[in-house]
Parts: structure tokens; C-alpha cells; sequence
């Protein structure tokens, strides 16, 4: 997982992703982020886990900050 701040100031933010197949049924498999300071205009990155999947599945992503979650939107079945 990959978080930009473009804020001018430091942000705590944590992260999510959850795994689904193409039904839309969560497979038991989400990895956190867990929250951290994000520096202003800049990265931070979280290393989640492999999972190795004969069937096609997609991750949904979301982020947490100090006042509400946001989706990060889904990729596609992969």
C-alpha cells in the first residue's frame, strides 16, 4: 500500500486492503496499515502479504485518518 500526503503538515493516516472474490465475497484476507505519521508532500509505503489464488479475486482498499475512512476504490479481478 502506498500513501501521498500532499498536505503541507504531518497526517496520521492508516490503511486496509481486503480480498474478494468476483462474487463480491470477502475471503477472509484483510492486511493493515497501521497508523502512522504520513511527512508532508511525501510517501510512506506498507508492505502487505502474498497470497497465492487459483480463482480471480480483486482487493479493495481503504484509508483512515483522524476524522473519517475513505475508499481507495478496488482494482480489477486479477
Amino acid at each position: 500500500m502506498i500513501v501521498r500526503n500532499n498536505l503541507d503538515s504531518i497526517y496520521r493516516v492508516s490503511a486496509t486492503v481486503s480480498l474478494y472474490n468476483s462474487a463480491g465475497v470477502w475471503q477472509g484476507t484483510t492486511w493493515s496499515c497501521p497508523k502512522s505519521g504520513v511527512g508532508a508532500n511525501s510517501w510512506s509505503v506498507c508492505y502487505g502479504k502474498t497470497v497465492t489464488t487459483s480463482a480471480l479475486r480483486y482487493a479493495q482498499a481503504a484509508a483512515t485518518g483522524d476524522e473519517d475512512t475513505e475508499s481507495l476504490g478496488r482494482t480489477q479481478l486479477i
